[in-house]
């Protein structure tokens, strides 16, 4: 245990670090200016893409949570399982045929065939409830990418 005037043991990087800024004051005409400003890139927003054809279908800040969830897995009437995200709108898609009530996912909400409004591809289902709708659309057939938030 070190006595009353012992030293106390200081690292030598810190020790060093502190003689060389007592020896080397900063010179009376040194300006200091903030820091080269950076070129800002544009703002961009996170957007969901159609997996075959990359259309803009919606956006992550659409995505909602239904029935305590954003992400579903189901298994339709034919046995086929599909995860499913859900969003509140889905600009990117259009809704085929009458809504139907028969095997929904989500009770109270009848559903109908959301496709890609560029290539077509079935990307999930509209689901219509009484004064809501929603979209759950299939995972496996969407992909995250970005676009400026202007658009």
């Amino acid at each position: 245990m070190p006595g009353r005037n012992a030293i106390p043991l200081i690292p030598p990087t810190a020790r060093a670090r502190r003689r060389a800024l007592r020896a080397t004051p900063l010179p009376a005409t040194t300006e200091l200016t903030a820091p080269e400003r950076q070129p800002q890139e544009p703002d961009l927003r996170r957007v969901i893409r159609c997996a075959a054809c990359a259309a803009s279908i919606t956006s992550d800040d659409q995505a909602i949570t239904v029935d305590n969830g954003h992400t579903h897995t189901f298994p339709n009437p034919h046995g086929l399982v599909f995860t499913i995200r859900c969003f509140a709108t889905a600009s990117g898609c259009s809704t085929h045929g009458a809504a139907t009530p028969e095997f929904s996912w989500f009770v109270g909400y009848r559903w109908r065939i959301a496709l890609c409004r560029e290539c077509l591809a079935h990307l999930g289902w509209q689901y219509l409830g009484a004064g809501d709708a929603f979209f759950g659309l299939i995972a496996a057939r969407l992909r995250s990418g970005t676009e400026p938030a202007s658009t």
